[in-house]
Formats: C-alpha cells, structure tokens, sequence
C-alpha cells in the first residue's frame, strides 16, 4: 500500500492529465457491477468483458 501511495503521489507531482474518464470507465461497467453483486451474494462473478 504504501508503495503504492507513493506511486500515485509522484504522478500527481507529474501534472498528468486527468484520469476521471478511466475510472468512470472501470466503475460504470457491467463487470463492475457483476463483481459486486457477486461479492454481495457471496458467489463467483459471471464475466462478460461488457462495458456499459
């Protein structure tokens, strides 16, 4: 973790273009979701690879 605490903080310092549309890439897709509603129900995710 802290390792990658540091990661992070040295990209930062980079002024590296904005990579909000990354995570709202990662956060809004179905495998996103799939994951959590299996972690949820406690089973094993169903992957499609479907984004949105």
């Amino acid at each position: 973790m802290q390792v990658t605490k540091e990661a992070v903080r040295r990209l930062r310092a980079a002024n590296l273009p904005d990579a909000d549309d990354l995570v709202a890439t990662c956060y809004g897709s179905a495998d996103f979701a799939e994951g959590v509603r299996a972690f949820v129900e406690k089973r094993r995710p169903r992957w499609t690879g479907a984004g949105r």
